[in-house]
C-alpha cells in the first residue's frame, strides 16, 4: 500500500548541567544503543534529526546501524505548544514554537506519492504535539502525554492524508532501569 510511516524517536536521557550543552549522559548513550538495536532490522527512507545536540547524538547512535546519515532541520527542534501557568516561556516564545511545529507537521506528516518509512529525533513536546494533531485532539492535550527518553512513537499516513496512531512512546526494547522522563 502506498503510505508513509513515521517512526519518531525522542532523544535518550541528557545532562542539564551549566554548560548548557545538554549532550547525553552515560544511560542516555545506552538508550539509544538499544534503540539502535531494536531498530537495526527495520529501512528507512530518510532520518532526520532536530539540531539540538541529544538529538543528533541519539540520532548519530542510532543510523549507524542502519549504514545511513540522518539529516538535521530545526523545524525538530523543542519548543512549547502552549502556555502554562509554571512556565518561564513568554506567549510570544509559545506563539513561534507552534507555527514552527505546525510547519514541521505540515513537511513530515503530508501523504507520500508512494511508500516510504522515515525516521524523526526529536523532542518530547514536539513528539506530543504531534500526537494531538494524529488524534484530532485539542493542543492542550499535550501535557497529558508522558514521553520517555528513546521512547517510539509511530504514525501512518495513507495517500488521502487519513493518520493512523500505530503506537505511542513505545519502551519495550529498553531495559526497566532504562527507562527514564524528564
Amino acid at each position: 500500500m502506498n503510505f508513509r510511516t513515521l517512526v519518531l524517536v525522542r532523544h535518550g536521557e541528557y545532562d542539564t548541567d551549566e554548560t548548557g550543552m545538554f549532550g547525553l549522559t552515560a544511560r542516555g548513550r545506552l538508550q539509544a544503543d538499544a534503540t539502535a538495536r531494536h531498530l537495526a532490522t527495520e529501512t528507512f527512507d530518510s532520518a532526520w534529526s532536530s539540531t539540538m545536540l541529544r538529538a543528533r547524538q541519539t540520532a548519530e547512535i542510532v543510523c549507524a546501524p542502519l549504514e545511513m546519515r540522518h539529516r538535521t532541520t530545526p523545524l525538530l527542534v523543542e519548543g512549547a505548544p502552549t502556555t502554562l501557568r509554571a512556565s518561564a516561556v513568554s506567549p510570544e516564545q509559545v506563539e513561534k514554537d507552534i507555527r514552527r511545529m505546525a510547519r514541521a507537521w505540515d513537511r513530515f506528516f503530508a501523504p507520500s506519492p508512494g511508500p516510504r518509512k522515515d525516521i524523526l529525533f526529536c523532542h518530547a513536546n514536539l513528539i506530543r504535539f504531534f500526537m494531538t494533531r494524529v488524534l484530532a485532539i485539542r493542543t492542550r492535550a499535550w501535557t497529558r502525554f508522558v514521553a520517555s527518553h528513546c521512547g517510539i512513537s509511530r504514525v501512518i499516513v495513507l495517500p488521502r492524508g487519513s493518520l493512523r496512531l500505530v503506537s505511542y512512546n513505545e519502551t519495550a526494547h529498553l531495559p526497566a532501569e532504562l527507562v527514564t522522563q524528564a
